[in-house]
């Protein structure tokens, strides 16, 4: 699991509006997605789940991991 942190979320909205996670991961699995519910706990950050971004307007940084989700 490699979380990033300062992540530019650009590329993660089809506004392409600027914003960054404080913390970002893909979870392309559930036991990945289960690892990092549990890092955001000890981190104490709040999580935002992101599929494919149509349906976000970012209105700045987000102070939280964000998960994208991108499990098959």
């Amino acid at each position: 699991m490699r979380v990033l942190t300062e992540e530019p979320l650009l590329r993660y909205n089809t506004l392409a509006l600027q914003g960054r996670a404080r913390a970002f991961l893909q979870v392309r699995a559930a036991a990945e997605l289960e690892r990092a519910l549990a890092w955001a706990r000890r981190q104490q950050l709040p999580v935002i789940p992101l599929g494919e971004g149509s349906n976000v307007v970012l209105a700045g940084d987000i102070e939280a991991l964000v998960l994208r989700m991108a499990i098959t």
